[in-house]
């Protein structure tokens, strides 16, 4: 086991062992590692403390400790947070993969958050890839956007260049007007229009419908439901195929065949 400390000795050690077929960093190696301490073995094996930093020009990973597995190209920050392009990664373990010249993935465990532009997500784990710009994320999944939305589900995909986030499992999503449960939800990022599906259940004020579909228009405070959509409002129940809500007013809109139940005003 070696130790060195001076930051000139680690870039020199690390860009040798990180270059292909252990070429010198001169031959085109574009990843630099920095920290004020290592130490390493013959096997490999690197451990970097103080202030450590590894980045390809473009993706930038940090942390207080790295163990580091130059052989299968592997680093590992507990914790550590990932900033780039992408946007602002964060996990209590972070586990880095890269190649010759870039960082290709990062899998984020434990609290683990990651900011995309105006978006929070939060998951027990978060992996992105950087090559693909695609992030997954699994475990009791939050996804929080301005002004009061947040939707939460069980498995989360948000492909960067399509700007589509999709969430399944049990998904809910709530604002400060109600709430809407479903099985499977899309949006673009920011959340302003969501599409759910699967016996689609809604809340907003004194309005409550069931549906197979849903369209919610957040910045208008309307939905649009579709399919076997039931509504019931103050007694009244509603029977249509589409059937908008303008919660925001408190209104309902029928279009198409319908039929209506309207209660006694008198009574039993």
């Amino acid at each position: 086991m070696r130790r060195l400390a001076s930051t000139a000795a680690l870039l020199a050690v690390l860009c040798l062992a990180l270059s292909a077929g252990g070429t010198a960093a001169a031959a085109g190696a574009s990843i630099t590692i920095t920290a004020a301490e290592m130490t390493t073995d013959a096997a490999g094996m690197v451990v970097a403390t103080g202030r450590v930093r590894i980045s390809d020009g473009t993706n930038v990973a940090e942390g207080a400790r790295v163990v580091l597995d130059t052989r299968r190209r592997v680093a590992v920050f507990t914790p550590g947070v990932v900033r780039g392009p992408q946007g602002v990664l964060r996990g209590r373990r972070l586990t880095v993969r890269y190649v010759t010249t870039r960082l290709t993935e990062v899998k984020a465990e434990g609290d683990a958050t990651i900011e995309l532009q105006t978006t929070r997500i939060a998951a027990g784990e978060i992996t992105l890839g950087l090559v693909d710009q695609r992030v997954t994320a699994a475990g009791r999944v939050r996804v929080q956007a301005p002004p009061d939305v947040q939707a939460e589900g069980a498995r989360l995909q948000f492909q960067r260049r399509t700007g589509l986030l999709t969430l399944a499992g049990q998904v809910r999503v709530q604002t400060a007007q109600g709430v809407a449960e479903g099985t499977r939800l899309e949006a673009r990022i920011g959340l302003q229009e969501i599409r759910m599906w699967g016996d689609v259940r809604v809340r907003f004020g004194d309005i409550a419908a069931r549906a197979d579909a849903a369209i919610l228009l957040l910045p208008a405070k309307r939905a649009i439901l579709t399919g076997a959509v039931r509504v019931e409002q103050r007694g009244r129940v509603l029977w249509a195929e589409r059937v908008t809500v303008d919660y925001g007013a408190g209104r309902v809109v029928a279009e198409g065949p319908l039929r209506m139940r309207i209660p006694d005003p008198a009574g039993p």
